[in-house]
């Protein structure tokens, strides 16, 4: 059977990625949801996950200060790899941002992150350390299904990149017996869905559980300025209402699931 879960994130990242991102939610085309604790919306995404009834979350972990994700993000990259932060660091850094989303009351059903950066070996066997101690159950295994345009060389790279980090880390979450996902979509064309793509997404589909990331919003002048990767938030917000793409979804016999489900 092909089971579909469609992931928002970055709720938390300003009230117009928030109110979109709820929008498609409410209205059952985007089944799960992925928070970021250390944002600068994130009371404004936890008020309006209480007003929906939204019980259930994701951690989309941000490995940087609060504030990073408009010009700094790449400084964290850059510690890591250089080796000027220690894994106690980063542990107890997870751990906080896990901590807050529990604290305020959500039952966490799966672990991500901005950039994918959860997928690197160490950083994952501390997520996965976490994963047992909270009682979390799923971790995201984005290794991106398919290359759609060898031709865009950027988007090509950057996802063969993150498929031989993924060829990595698989055997650890073998290991540690949890869930994942058997197919992902959403990093060759992230931040840039569309009706097109989303429908040579779902032609793609298999048997197995596969995993769309998405970021709708509704575009502000606060997105322009900070989140410039998000000034397609909109069309992607149509796209995904679109009532062509749930029929598309009906028609191939996918079921639209949550990680609560799995």
């Amino acid at each position: 059977m092909k089971k579909l879960i469609i992931n928002a994130d970055d709720f938390g990242l300003s009230e117009g990625i928030n109110n979109g991102i709820v929008d498609c939610y409410r209205k059952a085309i985007v089944t799960d949801i992925s928070i970021i604790p250390d944002s600068e919306a994130y009371e404004h995404a936890v008020n309006l996950a209480r007003k929906n009834n939204i019980k259930n979350i994701g951690v989309h972990i941000l490995f940087g200060e609060k504030g990073d994700l408009s010009k700094k993000y790449y400084r964290f990259p850059w510690k890591y790899f250089l080796g000027s932060m220690k894994d106690s660091e980063i542990n107890q850094k997870i751990k906080n941002q896990i901590s807050k989303i529990k604290n305020d009351g959500f039952n966490i059903t799966h672990i991500d992150s901005h950039q994918h950066i959860h997928i690197v070996p160490k950083i994952l066997n501390i997520c996965l350390n976490l994963a047992k101690e909270f009682d979390i159950g799923f971790i995201r295994f984005p290794s991106e299904a398919a290359i759609y345009n060898i031709l865009d060389i950027k988007n090509t790279i950057r996802t063969l990149f993150l498929k031989s980090m993924c060829a990595v880390s698989k055997r650890i979450l073998i290991k540690n017996n949890i869930k994942y996902n058997d197919y992902f979509y959403g990093q060759f064309y992230s931040g840039n869905l569309d009706s097109k793509k989303l429908s040579r997404i779902i032609a793609d589909i298999k048997d197995g559980i596969a995993e769309l990331s998405c970021h709708p919003g509704y575009l502000t002048e606060e997105i322009k300025q900070k989140y410039p990767w998000h000034r397609n938030c909109e069309n992607e917000l149509r796209a995904l209402l679109d009532s062509h793409f749930l029929s598309e979804i009906k028609k191939r016999d996918i079921k639209l699931i949550s990680h609560a489900e799995l």
